[in-house]
């Protein structure tokens, strides 16, 4: 990220809360393009300030509580309260006794260009979040899942993400954020931004949602809108902040979940996996829980109860039975 998020850091005030002792902070860092992450770990209770940086901060707490001040704003965080604070503002922290937390810095350009190419119209005014933000909502449940995921590959001792995978999940985190944490903008997010979008997506994706039951390749779609494949590609990160591929797949997942909160007598997970053109069950799995927040065999669970339930459990699905496993506790 050019110039800010520097690497966290207090601007001169630590002030240990508790008892004299031992006192242990454990902290990690990686900057990316658009965003940063920080891990930050304290034994005792503590009080930190940080001064404002160039980017929209989110806490996600993993472990204790705190209460983060800024401006008029005395917000608690723990587990089940993630706190978003606003570009630029001083922040005091008090952390109780082993808290420990994931901090998400977001790039303030990188959201006002990602919005922008989402709603299709350039910003006139900046992004204002709401706060605090509503720790209920799916939408922000999905982000939290998200970076539980970009930390367990970025953790990975086998390999690192290449630099093109990084850029396609700073994208998807990007736009994960600006649905997740409500804005001045967020009306205009969840309208159909479709006529907003040039011909070339339009056709593309009248193309995928009309043959999204069949095989689909990049080739072909390029072949049905008459548009070369970059420029396609190119068309869709500017209108739609993401790929063609990633429409087709949202579609099928979408497709997938209609079938499975209405099945029939003889739905299962892996028919619908299939059906919808996904060739590995396990694949599908991972991908409807990171967009819809639970399994695809749960979603058919509760529509069909606890009887199915059972059965699940005795079959054993082998693409379920070993989730996605993350490394990270924030997930």
């Amino acid at each position: 990220m050019p110039d800010n998020p520097k690497r966290p850091c207090s601007d001169g005030r630590f002030t240990l809360l508790g008892h004299p002792g031992e006192f242990t902070a454990v902290g990690n860092f990686v900057r990316l393009k658009t965003m940063a992450l920080a891990y930050l770990s304290y034994s005792s209770r503590v009080r930190v300030h940080c001064s404002g940086v160039n980017a929209v901060r989110q806490q996600f707490c993993l472990q204790a509580s705190a209460v983060t001040s800024f401006g008029s704003q005395k917000l608690q965080v723990d587990p089940d309260r993630p706190c978003l604070i606003p570009a630029r503002a001083g922040t005091v922290y008090d952390f109780e006794k082993n808290f420990t937390q994931l901090v998400l810095y977001v790039d303030v350009a990188a959201l006002r260009s990602t919005l922008s190419a989402l709603i299709g119209i350039p910003l006139g005014q900046r992004i204002t979040f709401a706060i605090p933000t509503d720790p209920g909502t799916p939408e922000l449940r999905r982000l939290r899942k998200l970076i539980g995921f970009f930390v367990s590959e970025l953790d990975r001792e086998d390999s690192q993400p290449s630099d093109p995978a990084l850029a396609k999940l700073e994208e998807t985190l990007l736009v994960s954020f600006l649905h997740a944490n409500r804005h001045n903008f967020s009306h205009l997010l969840e309208k159909d931004m479709r006529r907003s979008a040039p011909w070339q997506v339009r056709r593309a994706e009248e193309f995928i949602e009309a043959n999204w039951n069949r095989p689909i390749t990049i080739q072909m779609i390029s072949a049905a809108t008459g548009v070369g494949i970059r420029s396609l590609f190119k068309a869709f990160r500017q209108a739609r902040g993401y790929s063609p591929t990633a429409f087709v797949k949202r579609v099928r997942l979408k497709q997938a979940r209609q079938m499975l909160t209405s099945p029939a007598e003889n739905t299962s997970v892996t028919a619908v996996a299939f059906a919808c053109g996904f060739d590995n069950p396990g694949h599908f799995a991972g991908d409807y829980r990171l967009a819809f927040g639970e399994l695809p065999s749960q979603t058919l669970t509760k529509v069909k109860g606890p009887a199915y339930q059972s059965r699940v459990l005795l079959e054993r699905y082998p693409f379920e039975s070993n989730p996605i496993a993350l490394k990270s506790p924030l997930v």
